[in-house]
């Protein structure tokens, strides 16, 4: 996983909060309603919460409609903060600052492994509803469409990724009457541009400027927005068949050119009937009329107290990584009720960003005492104890089955299950284990990657293989090269003929890999510079910063994408370090790095970093015999 591309739409992080976290404990406590799949928060009218849980629920219902067989509720439950106006909405989060007065953001999105958020603002919504037929809610559908199509798809192409997103994501609601494939915004970009060639498109990946470049990606968004739009509607297509087919194929493992041509045809075919269904007056849409009707009178409101609403917006503080915001919240909310078993656990989380393990125990351990449903707080508790130089496998399994029995859709625990299984030896368990997460979070290759070394252990070389094979084709960096790894560490009379897979490597740089002895950061929020020092065969090796750098880990790292800093927990950890030799070896290490180690600050630099991979060691699978001569 490269925790660089986790993006929050249209939100630069490094915007310090202008107002103070603490402006809630003026205002009146936040109102709950839960509808059926939906938890709305709101500061504003129980009408405009309901009718934002109407929506989710109506485009939930658009799911089940179009997307049969597809699971929708996954181990992250979303929350939905509706904020009544401007200053509210900037008090959740500084992307709704107004700079130069000017803010036209309606909502935000986070895609989380263990929680995800929204953010509503409301005064630009009804905007929206006021000025036009064009939902208001795009932005933040399109990023739900994300995590239904992330929960359910092991591997889209980007374009094909970002198009379902944009389709589904503009869908419109207008009472019970509601329209798919209703025209995106982007659709003037087409109209005032030359479309991408379609190889140019398959081709596009997360590194690619087409997807990253704010010149070049409007371009791409709206392209793959028509290239699904048209594969719906278009002549020829059969209204979506053509589209599912593949799919299909992609999910079988076919790569994608070879999926594209079998079923669509020649790319320069497909490109001209493409510029000729953009060049209609109107494009076509469907109206869904059978959709169950969403009743709102079913849904539950009430209000929150003071301690609960400083606690739940501590929370999405903590999940945006403004700690410095959440603290006090969670400091007024433990004062205010020492009981409440969300801010216990929100504090646990805090102090555990913060670096502070013995701290957050002790937060997880008095919030699942106070509430024994709170599954987190349990995993983390076990996780902990068990990282904590006590590793009772025995107490781990117990807490593991634990958290499962409360959330049967939590990926990470089947992990970690996964993994003491290895380590004790039951092989068959550990494979049952690591395939349940990753039919429940099949986008993260990383949990293949582990599959593929519990079929390794069982002595399933070949479809071993097949899996590291298939992960190192679709993915790049961290995960593409923990899967040549496990690739490496096969059998070469098992894998499949003719073929091969390589490691990536940065341009120009050299590969140290050992473990971390420490890190220190000379801005932790940032995480930019900082100072390495990593046991590299039995001596210890200084690696600086002159820049930024690209940073990822394996997906089975047990506190996942959600708390990952390389700020944090990280001494003991396995790593590879790409770098670049810096001109002068005899620099003197930074300010922040002089206590790192009791000899840090005699370390002779030995490069810059330009790539670092944190890797979670997975138990080896035992070495083949060698065939036994037959008896005599």
């Amino acid at each position: 996983m490269n925790p660089n591309s986790f993006l929050r739409s249209f939100v630069v992080l490094s915007i310090s909060c202008l107002i103070s976290a603490s402006a809630y404990s003026a205002d009146k406590p936040w109102l709950e309603i839960r509808s059926a799949h939906f938890r709305v928060l709101t500061d504003g009218s129980e009408r405009d919460g309901r009718h934002v849980a109407k929506e989710f629920e109506q485009m939930h219902n658009v799911f089940e409609y179009n997307m049969r067989g597809f699971r929708l509720d996954n181990g992250a439950p979303l929350t939905i903060f509706v904020a009544k106006d401007q200053d509210s909405a900037a008090a959740l989060d500084p992307a709704f600052q107004d700079r130069e007065g000017i803010n036209t953001l309606v909502g935000l999105y986070n895609e989380g492994w263990e929680k995800q958020f929204a953010v509503v603002r409301l005064s630009r919504a009804e905007a929206g509803f006021v000025n036009g037929r064009q939902n208001s809610f795009n932005v933040i559908y399109h990023e739900y469409v994300h995590s239904i199509l992330h929960m359910n798809t092991r591997w889209l192409p980007v374009w094909m990724d970002e198009g379902l997103a944009e389709f589904f994501g503009s869908t419109l609601f207008e009472g019970e009457r509601v329209e798919v494939g209703f025209p995106s915004v982007r659709l003037r970009e087409l109209q005032r541009q030359s479309l991408i060639p379609v190889d140019v498109m398959l081709k596009v990946d997360q590194r690619s400027p087409y997807y990253h470049d704010q010149n070049l990606a409007p371009m791409f968004y709206a392209e793959s927005w028509a290239m699904v739009h048209y594969m719906e509607f278009g002549d020829g297509m059969q209204n979506g068949k053509k589209l599912g087919e593949f799919y299909s194929l992609l999910d079988e493992g076919t790569p994608q050119e070879k999926a594209f041509a079998q079923v669509f045809g020649e790319q320069k075919k497909f490109y001209d009937g493409l510029r000729f269904y953009l060049s209609a007056p109107t494009l076509r849409n469907s109206v869904i009329k059978d959709l169950p009707r969403v009743d709102d009178s079913q849904f539950v409101t009430r209000e929150l107290s003071p301690a609960e609403t400083s606690a739940e917006i501590a929370g999405y503080h903590i999940w945006t990584r403004n700690l410095k915001a959440a603290r006090p919240l969670l400091d007024q909310a433990l004062k205010d009720d020492p009981k409440l078993p969300l801010a216990h656990e929100n504090m646990g989380f805090l102090e555990f960003d913060d670096g502070n393990d013995d701290a957050a125990l002790k937060q997880f351990s008095q919030a699942f005492e106070i509430d024994p449903k709170l599954y987190l707080s349990l995993y983390y508790k076990t996780m902990l104890e068990y990282s904590d130089g006590i590793h009772d496998e025995d107490a781990l399994y117990s807490g593991l089955l634990g958290v499962v029995a409360l959330k049967p859709n939590f990926a990470a625990a089947y992990v970690q299950l996964a993994l003491h299984h290895l380590r004790v030896g039951n092989f068959k368990n550990a494979q049952l284990m690591a395939q349940k997460a990753a039919e429940l979070a099949p986008s993260r290759a990383g949990y293949y990657i582990l599959f593929a070394s519990t079929q390794a252990a069982l002595g399933n070389y070949a479809d071993a293989a097949d899996i590291a094979s298939f992960v190192a084709a679709r993915w790049h960096g961290p995960d593409h090269n923990e899967a040549v790894e496990v690739w490496d560490s096969l059998p070469a009379a098992q894998r499949p003929k003719g073929e091969s897979v390589g490691e990536e490597i940065p341009a120009n740089t050299q590969a140290a890999e050992g473990t971390i002895r420490s890190i220190t950061c000379a801005n932790k929020e940032k995480g930019v510079s900082f100072d390495l020092v990593l046991d590299h065969s039995g001596q210890p090796v200084r690696f600086g910063s002159d820049g930024g750098f690209s940073s990822g880990f394996s997906d089975t790292l047990w506190y996942g994408r959600d708390h990952y800093s390389l700020c944090q927990h990280m001494q003991g950890m396995r790593a590879i370090v790409y770098y670049k030799t810096p001109a002068s070896k005899n620099v003197a290490p930074s300010a922040s790095a002089t206590n790192a180690t009791s000899n840090s600050s005699n370390l002779t630099l030995t490069g810059n970093v330009a790539a670092i991979e944190i890797r979670v060691p997975i138990p080896a699978p035992p070495t083949p015999a060698p065939a036994s001569a037959p008896a005599h």
